[in-house]
């Protein structure tokens, strides 16, 4: 598969919505929080679905929608500003969830390649400041991205610790590779058809899990992500094995959703000016200005 994003980084040790090996049409949401556990789980194999933790809209939660076509994912996390000191892991300001969708597509041609253009569209979340004393992880920790078959194409991921100079916390550690906007994957296919899988990961969370004790934790944080109408699927081309494009080449999905259209993209689309309208514009000012010297001299 090729992409023109940049280098692909598995996240298969964060992925936490399993992709069957054969793509029977389904959208998934599903949202966590603290230590993994789920907190609200939908899927089906039409229409859309929804999945929320906590309160987003607050300040603390998090939202996942999917839809043929379209997925989106949203998470805040908070962290408290007092002085905790209980010697007990926090466990209160972690969310993590996911949105997917699955799907069989069917081609004219036996084998090619099917090129899907994308749209991404995000928002980083990070306030952080202060000190976290006593913390041996990275407290603040946000991640967010975008899977398409066994490839992550787009990836977002920032954690921040407390500088061992200064002990005031910052950001320390990035690991980012792709571009939001309008791209394309290309996607190998044989047998006339193709098993698509497309996700979006995001994990926020203020305050480390480890053990030990968060005394004089005088910090205050906020990371997430606004990515709630972020990966749209606009649309594809299929070539032929010598690279040619194939007219017609997408016939059919299980899910009825028709790929070869695809969704509108999240901004209106550039429409160039015809190449004689500079030509145009140019005769009418000639032509004004002649007519103005005309009625002068009379």
């Amino acid at each position: 598969m090729k992409t023109i994003f940049g280098p692909a980084l598995l996240l298969g040790a964060i992925a936490i919505m399993p992709m069957s090996a054969n793509a029977a049409p389904s959208v998934l949401a599903n949202t966590q929080f603290t230590l993994g556990s789920t907190c609200s789980f939908d899927s089906s194999a039409s229409g859309s679905v929804a999945a929320s933790c906590g309160s987003y809209s607050s300040g603390d939660g998090i939202d996942a929608r999917a839809s043929f076509g379209s997925i989106g994912i949203r998470t805040k996390a908070a962290g408290p500003s007092s002085v905790i000191g209980t010697g007990t892991p926090e466990e209160n300001d972690f969310w993590r969830g996911a949105a997917a969708m699955n799907d069989t597509l069917s081609f004219s041609v036996d084998s090619g390649t099917f090129r899907l253009f994308t749209d991404i569209a995000i928002s980083l979340i990070e306030e952080v400041s202060g000190s976290f004393g006593g913390s041996s992880l990275p407290f603040g920790r946000n991640i967010f991205s975008v899977r398409i078959g066994d490839e992550t194409i787009f990836q977002r991921r920032h954690e921040y610790t407390n500088s061992l100079t200064t002990g005031v916390a910052s950001l320390t550690s990035t690991d980012d590779f792709g571009s939001a906007g309008r791209g394309f994957v290309d996607l190998a296919f044989t047998g006339g058809s193709l098993d698509l899988h497309a996700s979006l990961f995001s994990e926020s969370r203020c305050g480390a899990m480890h053990t030990g004790n968060f005394f004089n934790k005088t910090g205050s944080c906020l990371l997430g992500v606004d990515a709630f109408n972020s990966l749209r699927l606009i649309g594809s081309s299929v070539f032929d094995t010598d690279g040619k494009e194939v007219s017609g080449g997408f016939t059919s999905s299980e899910s009825g959703f028709d790929y070869s259209v695809g969704v509108p993209p999240h901004g209106p689309v550039p429409i160039p000016l015809p190449a004689t309208l500079p030509l145009l514009a140019g005769g009418l000012a000639i032509f004004f200005f002649g007519r103005r010297k005309t009625t002068q001299a009379g």
